[in-house]
C-alpha cells in the first residue's frame, strides 16, 4: 500500500537537517538550496551546474545521495545544451546515470589503468 505524503516542514526551519526528503527519496539539502540560489527563472547555466558539481564533490567523492540530488535538479530545472552536457559529464564521473536515460544500459568494459 502507498503511504500518505508527509507535509513539508516550514522553509527556514533546519529541523530536518542534512537531508531533504521528496517523494520518499532522500536528497542533499545543501545542493537543492544551492540550485535554488543559482537558478534564474527556473534555468541553470553551465557555470551553475559546474558549481553544483563542485559542491557535490566536497569530500572528494560524490555520494549516491548527491548523485540522486543532481539528477533531481537536472529534471527540475531547465538546463541549456551546455549545462546539460556539464551535468552529464559530472554524473558520469560520479558514477551516476546521465540525464538522457538511454534504454540500452550496458556497462561496457572499464578502461585499463
Amino acid at each position: 500500500g502507498g503511504g500518505g505524503g508527509g507535509d513539508g516542514g516550514t522553509p527556514g526551519s533546519s529541523s530536518s537537517g542534512y537531508y531533504q526528503e521528496i517523494d520518499g527519496v532522500k536528497y542533499d539539502r545543501a545542493l537543492i538550496e544551492l540550485a535554488e540560489e543559482l537558478s534564474s527563472g527556473g534555468k541553470l547555466s553551465a557555470a551553475s551546474v559546474d558549481q553544483l558539481l563542485e559542491a557535490s564533490a566536497d569530500g572528494g567523492k560524490v555520494t549516491p545521495t548527491e548523485v540522486e540530488t543532481l539528477q533531481y535538479i537536472a529534471e527540475t530545472y531547465k538546463l541549456d545544451k551546455k549545462a546539460k552536457a556539464a551535468m552529464d559529464k559530472g554524473l558520469a564521473a560520479a558514477g551516476g546515470s546521465t540525464v538522457e536515460r538511454s534504454l540500452d544500459v550496458d556497462d561496457g568494459g572499464g578502461g585499463g589503468g
